[in-house]
């Protein structure tokens, strides 16, 4: 019975030690995935789709070293190896057979052809901003069109993000959409700041029955009710709307409020 009972626990106690290790690998499992790394004397690697080096930081990470097919990483206080996606994929399939040299002009075309693409992330990464600009600048300040410029902003860092994974080769035109990277997310901290400060703004006015530029119709009927007509007005270079609100009682007196051709509230006396 002895010898049983001791069997029995040596059993028990290699399961519960197996189970651990599978909890503890689990948990363990990496938030970054690195999709490739470019040799040379200042290494680059592409994780989870941005372009860093060494000393880096992307998101609460560090990168720390970059190897020929991995990349190790600081990340809430522990070191963290990660190989290429390619590299693991690899080990399951027989290495294709390697393909014939380029010729010269082959390299001529692929990299005219790149030299092309990363032109037009280029360009859209100027319209982008330009539209943003455009869209701050044409429609009334408001919250929703606080959100629509910062679509546009997005829209132009993604842009440059592609056309960095193409430069990997040329330092100067990296370091150029590098700053660009950095300007566009600067000016979308800026409009986040603004959206955020104008939220509540609006919020504050309403629970204090006012009328602040920046309204939409809605905030305005949360503090004045639905009103008594409507208006619209158009002319040569506008559309607008007009609410006329009737005196009924004393402590609520007449109003009338104007909104944009894009149902912003603008004044109202």
């Amino acid at each position: 019975m002895p010898k049983k009972r001791f069997y029995r626990s040596v059993s028990f106690l290699f399961l519960f030690s197996l189970l651990v290790v599978m909890v503890s690998t689990a948990a363990a499992k990496s938030p970054f995935s690195v999709s490739g790394i470019m040799a040379g004397a200042s290494p680059m690697a592409i994780i989870n789709g941005e372009v860093v080096q060494k000393g880096d930081r992307l998101q609460d990470a560090v990168i720390v070293e970059i190897g020929d097919d991995y990349v190790t990483l600081q990340y809430n206080g522990q070191m963290i190896t990660e190989k290429v996606a390619a590299t693991k994929k690899a080990r399951k399939k027989p290495a294709p057979a390697s393909p014939p040299p380029e010729s010269y002009q082959q390299k001529q075309y692929f990299q005219q052809k790149s030299r092309g693409q990363t032109q037009m992330n280029l360009s859209k990464v100027d319209h982008y901003a330009n539209q943003a600009a455009y869209q701050e600048r044409r429609y009334t300040t408001s919250v929703g069109n606080y959100k629509k410029v910062l679509g546009f902003l997005k829209k132009a860092e993604q842009e440059a993000q592609y056309a960095l994974q193409r430069n990997l080769n040329n330092a100067a035109d990296r370091d150029r959409i590098k700053r660009t990277i950095a300007s566009i997310r600067q000016d979308m901290e800026a409009v986040k700041h603004r959206k955020k400060q104008l939220a509540e703004m609006i919020r504050d006015a309403i629970r204090q029955d006012r009328l602040v530029r920046g309204m939409t119709k809605s905030d305005v009927r949360r503090v004045l009710g639905s009103p008594t007509k409507k208006k619209k007005m158009t002319g040569s270079s506008y559309r607008a709307e007009e609410w006329y609100y009737k005196k009924e009682y004393p402590n609520k007196p007449e109003h009338r409020v104007y909104f944009s051709e894009d149902g912003i509230f603008v004044k109202g006396h």
